[in-house]
Parts: structure tokens; C-alpha cells; sequence
């Protein structure tokens, strides 16, 4: 279930969604979409030019992210050399969840 792969259980149980009534009204990704997003990572994607960052950069990532990985952020912000906040009980869609991320955004930007 791709649902389950961006939200915790606890946030479905939280809000009172039906995982099952969600998939059936979202539409199927377009197909050309798709192509450039497959094109995307058989070239390397982002990473191959991720150097070329030169702003101040934070990086935000979830230790249980099912889509990206804890790791693939945790390996960005290296490559960056950059500052790295971990969320560590959600998922790929902590922006959502989370309810510090606003606040580590903000703090962030207010560095700036």
C-alpha cells in the first residue's frame, strides 16, 4: 500500500481516513510523468549535481522513510556539508505529520 509508505498508522487512526476510500478516488499517475521521473534516476537524478548547492542548505529526512530512505538524506546533507534533522518515528510525509517541522523550517530560515 503506497499510503503506507508516506504516513504512519498513527496518523490514518488520528485523522480517521480510510486508506482504502483514498486510493480509490486518486487518479493513476500519468504515464509520461512517469517516463521523466524513470529518465530522471537512470541519469543519476539529483545527486549528480547536487555540488553545484552553493546556498545554505537544511536538510530534512525520516529514519523510516519507505520512498527515499533515512539514508538518502542522511547522504545528502554529507554531501552537502550541511545541517541534517532526522524525524525519527514518521515516515516520508513527516512534513505532514510531524508537528516541529514548521518550527525547524522557521528556525532555519531565520538563520539566514
Amino acid at each position: 500500500d503506497s499510503f503506507s509508505r508516506l504516513y504512519t498508522d498513527e496518523y490514518f487512526s488520528s485523522k480517521h481516513i480510510d486508506k482504502s476510500a483514498i486510493a480509490k478516488v486518486l487518479l493513476p499517475w500519468d504515464k509520461d510523468w512517469y517516463i521523466h521521473l524513470a529518465q530522471a534516476c537512470l541519469s543519476g537524478g539529483p545527486h549528480s549535481r547536487i555540488k553545484e548547492i552553493e546556498c545554505p542548505t537544511f536538510v530534512l529526512g525520516a529514519r523510516n522513510d519507505m520512498v527515499l530512505t533515512g539514508k538518502a538524506s542522511e547522504d545528502i546533507a554529507d554531501a552537502l556539508g550541511c545541517r541534517l534533522h532526522m524525524f525519527e518515528k514518521y515516515r516520508h510525509a513527516f512534513y505532514d505529520e510531524a508537528p516541529d517541522y514548521y518550527s525547524r523550517v522557521y528556525d532555519f530560515l531565520s538563520t539566514l
